[in-house]
């Protein structure tokens, strides 16, 4: 099952230092995480959820999951 992270963490002004140290901490846990933005447009994907979805974390941020989810 994903889960979303909070909107605050994908906003373009977010701390870097801080994001870089969020990504450490839900990177490697083995619940699948994604951030989507407003357009539902993938911002984040974590590892396990590249594995667990069967999503491309280079070919699915910026795009809708439609378009960035293998197909069935």
């Amino acid at each position: 099952m994903a889960a979303m992270l909070p909107a605050w963490y994908v906003t373009s002004g977010y701390d870097r230092g801080r994001r870089a140290m969020l990504d450490r901490i839900v990177s490697p846990i083995a619940e699948g995480l994604v951030a989507l933005d407003r357009q539902l447009r993938y911002v984040y994907v974590n590892d396990a959820a590249e594995r667990l979805a069967g999503l491309s974390r280079a070919g699915s941020l910026g795009r809708r999951p439609e378009h960035a989810l293998p197909p069935e």
